[in-house]
This record gives structure tokens, sequence and C-alpha cells, in this order.
């Protein structure tokens, strides 16, 4: 009987491989991406139970913008894989509610180690009653604390994320701005709502807000964002457009 499919997301293929390796020798099914977008993409397909997950990834998405994405649709368990191993990373990485957290370099009993507690955690958690499922939680949103309050904000009235330094600047509709004294990346974590697009290295769209594209130019109420070039072909993969011939 085969114990598992595991999903892996690496981009340093040496470790990806050995990772395959050692995991296939066990007997378990393993798919290998090394991108966020493939990670994504190959959830319904593959319908792995644990992903591995690698929180440098070197692509538009890293793992933890990853791991919240797919937290958006799925309730899989999530093994991050880093070679950052200082607090604030961790700090970061725990509010994605990881099964578990493993640094490079690692043994093959580590690894095996985590995998098989991630799964033994699943089937004691389907072996117990189930709890009555929440009903009415707000979805359309996100609260914010915000002089000495909680405010709640519509994802819909968001036009645009900046970061400055450890703070993130939120813009909205009818000129209201909120600063979040969080980094952007902790913030879009939190949020977990896929319309957030990176655009240029401090700051995320709405991309529902998008009124023109002009080269490296994007317009959102008469604002000028940005789109810099190492984002620009995954902004555009994700729009409806038809350009004349």
């Amino acid at each position: 009987m085969n114990p598992g499919k595991i999903l892996i997301v690496e981009d340093e293929f040496i470790i990806s491989g050995a990772i395959q390796s050692a995991l296939n020798k066990q007997g378990y099914s393993c798919l290998a991406v090394n991108t966020g977008e493939e990670a994504i993409s190959s959830l319904n397909n593959f319908n792995p139970d644990l992903i591995l997950m690698d929180i440098g990834l070197a692509g538009k998405l890293d793992g933890l913008s990853t791991a919240a994405i797919i937290r958006h649709t799925r309730s899989l368990p999530i093994v991050y894989i880093s070679e950052q191993d200082n607090s604030s990373v961790f700090a970061v990485a725990k509010e994605t509610n990881p099964t578990n957290y493993i640094t490079k370099p690692f043994s093959d009993g580590e690894l095996l180690r985590a995998v098989e507690l991630a799964l033994t955690n699943i089937v004691m958690r389907e072996n117990e009653a189930s709890p009555a499922p929440m009903r009415d939680r707000v979805d359309d949103g996100i609260f914010i604390f915000y002089k000495d309050e909680y405010i709640k904000l519509l994802f819909a009235d968001i036009l645009y994320l900046k970061a400055e330094r450890m703070n993130t600047f939120i813009y909205c509709t009818r000129e209201r701005e909120y600063k979040i004294a969080l980094s952007s990346n902790h913030v879009v974590l939190q949020m977990a709502w896929p319309a957030l697009v990176k655009t240029n290295k401090s700051t995320y769209v709405n991309i529902h807000k998008v009124e023109s594209i002009r080269n490296d130019e994007l317009r959102i109420q008469n604002r000028i964002i940005t789109l810099s070039k190492i984002y620009r072909d995954d902004f555009l993969s994700r729009i409806k457009k038809i350009r004349q011939q």
C-alpha cells in the first residue's frame, strides 16, 4: 500500500532530487516542481497528501506566498524547508500553521521523520470526531487593528499595498489609507487573497482595480504604479486581454 503522495516544491535540483530519492525508497509517490506557480497548478492533477515547501523559492512567488495561496483553497499539511535558520523567518512561517519546519542541510532521517509525523497527524485528525462546520465566516475582507479598534477592510476596496521599510501602507477606495507596522509579505500572507499580485519590489496591487497597462506602468484610479520586468510575465498571465493585429 502506498503510504502517501508528496508534492516537493524546491528550486535546487540537487536537493529536490535527493528528497525525491529518499522518499521513493520508502514507497512514497512524489511530484517535484521548482516554482510556486507550478505547485499551485499541479494540485488538482496530483492531489497530494502533503507538501514539502522550500521557503526561499527563486521565482515570482516565494514559499510563504505560495503556501498562503494554497491555504486559501486547500487544508493540506505543509512542511517548510529553509536554509535560513533565524527567528524572524520562523516567526513569519509560523503564521501559516505549518506541520513542521526543517532547516538545510538535513539528513534523510530528519526528512522522513518530519514527513511521517505530518502524515500520522492527518490520520489521527481524520479518526477524531469532526467538529461542527464553521458558519458565516467572514471571507470578503479582513479586520485590521487601527487606532485602538478593529476595522473591517473589504478586499474589494483595496487598491494596492506599498512597503516602506518594515511598514505596509494599504491604499483603498475613497482616499482611505492605513499604515500597518508589518512587512508587506507578512500582510499579504495573513490576507491570503490571490487577487493581490506583486508588480515591483515594494508593491502588491489588487488586480481587479487595474484600469490600464502601458509598457512598464499600471494605472489605478489615476495613480501610476511601476510594473517591473521580473514580475511582468506573471502579471500579464493573470489577466484576459485582446490585442489587435
